[in-house]
This record gives C-alpha cells, structure tokens and sequence, in this order.
C-alpha cells in the first residue's frame, strides 16, 4: 500500500525536478545568447571595435576582449522609412544582407536615388550606439555600394554632433589589388577623420580630390587614390547615400544636438 502511495509521489517530484532543470537551461541560454551571438560574428565585432574607438591604433585583442568590448554598445534597429528604432527584427539576429533578397524586408532604390548603384535595400538597418547614459558619444552606421569590380562594405562612425566622421574603414571588398585596396589603408582612413559629412544647409558633402588640389571645401575633403578613381568614387557615393536622406539622414537628424546640446536618442 505504501509502495503504491509512494509511486505517484515520486513521479511528481521527478517531473518537478524535469520541469526546473528545464526552467534553469531556459534561461541560462537566454542570458548567455547575446555572448554567444557576439562570438558567432566576431570578425564584424571586431571591425566594429576598431571603429567605434572601443580598441586603440594597432591593439590586438583576443576574441574574449573583442566580446566584451562589443558589449559597451548597444545594437539598435532602425526603420529607414521614419528614422526611428523599430523592434520589428532582433538587431542580435539580424541579417541586413539577406533581408535585401526579401521583398517583405526590403525596398526598390529610385534610380534618381541610387547612386550606391544597390537597386535594392533593406528597410531596417543596424546602428551600433556608444552613449553616457542617454547622451550619444558616437554612433557607427554600415555603409555599402558598388565599386569599381564589387560591392564594397563599411562602416562610418560619427562624433556626438551627427556630422564629423570619427572613423571609417572599409573591411570587403574585391577591388584591384595593390590600387583599390588602398581605401583600407590607414592613411586613406585619416583623410576622413575630422571631416564633416554635412555642409551648411545639411545635405552629405563629402568628395575626393588631391591634397595640392582645388575642389570641394577642406572640412568636406578626403584624398583621392591615384589610379583608384572608380574604387573611391565608390566608398564615397556609399557614404553619401546610407547617411542622405534614403538612408540615415532623417534618423541623424533626430540626433543632431542643437547648440551646445548632447545628442539623445530617439524613442521609438
């Protein structure tokens, strides 16, 4: 009599220890998936690192250093359609490359509009956000267009006033090379630095021309590549479509401090 008493007593028990160690695995998971997604994308982490001024000129960091760095920024989506933060997609699992070979995630460029030469983009994009407390230091913003042989990616990092290129770098690519590839080259990224995306009425004034060169105004001068005209061309028309108006433009204008304000960031 005992024994059958005993039987469901221990299947209770049994199926409470199941159900907690189910619980317990649940959440673990849970609270280790944005590590565990950080070492999934470790190459971009790292570059993102770099750019966002999270990793010094010449520091090498070990994966573990690069995860916890990446963990000072916050990983935001945002609707290119209103320039807001959306939680329409996960931005820890999100894929803006194949979300352009989605029609429901993505959307035809006007070709008046098109100078990246992408035909399509996606209708959510990733920022990645370094802030003291609600005030932004920096924002790192993706960038892609067609070079001279492919389509070359980036990303632009911009100081809390929305417009002075902090750092750049441009991480793939199939340009010429020895020529093309020397839009990596830090001394092409210094040419950035300093330089203010946006002119005075607000629209993306970047251009190349050589440094003895006349030309564009120097706040909005980077240096040209000899022989690598098309490939810079195209890192910069880039540039100036993720953060004009079919782009980033109007989220960054939600940013733009005013005077002497901190930028902040916009609810959603």
């Amino acid at each position: 009599m005992r024994a059958a008493e005993s039987t469901p007593q221990t299947l209770l028990v049994a199926l409470g220890v199941v159900l907690f160690c189910s619980v317990m695995v649940s959440t673990t998971v849970e609270l280790l998936r944005p590590v565990q997604l950080a070492y999934k994308q470790i190459d971009r982490n790292r570059v993102v690192v770099k750019v966002t001024g999270l990793a010094s000129a010449g520091e090498e960091l070990s994966d573990r250093e690069i995860v916890d760095r990446f963990r000072e920024l916050e990983v935001r989506a945002v609707d290119l359609a209103d320039g807001r933060f959306t939680d329409a997609v996960d931005p820890l699992t999100y894929d803006q490359r194949a979300a352009v070979e989605n029609p429901e995630l993505s959307v035809a460029i006007e070709s008046t509009q098109d100078i990246a030469g992408l035909g399509r983009r996606a209708r959510y994009a990733l920022v990645y956000v370094l802030s003291d407390g609600q005030s932004v230091r920096r924002i790192t913003l993706p960038v892609h267009g067609r070079g001279m042989w492919s389509t070359i990616y980036g990303y632009v990092t911009l100081d809390g006033d929305m417009t002075t290129v902090a750092d750049i770098m441009f991480f793939e690519h199939g340009e010429t090379p020895g020529i093309g590839d020397q839009i990596e080259s830090p001394a092409w990224r210094a040419s950035w630095l300093g330089k203010l995306i946006y002119d005075d009425n607000g629209k993306p004034a970047i251009a190349a021309a050589p440094a003895s060169a006349a030309g564009p105004a120097e706040r909005h001068r980077v240096d040209a590549i000899a022989g690598a005209t098309l490939t810079v061309n195209g890192a910069i028309n880039a540039v100036l479509y993720w953060l004009g108006e079919d782009g980033f433009g109007p989220f960054l204008k939600q940013l733009r401090p005013t005077h002497a304000q901190a930028a902040h960031l916009p609810r959603e």
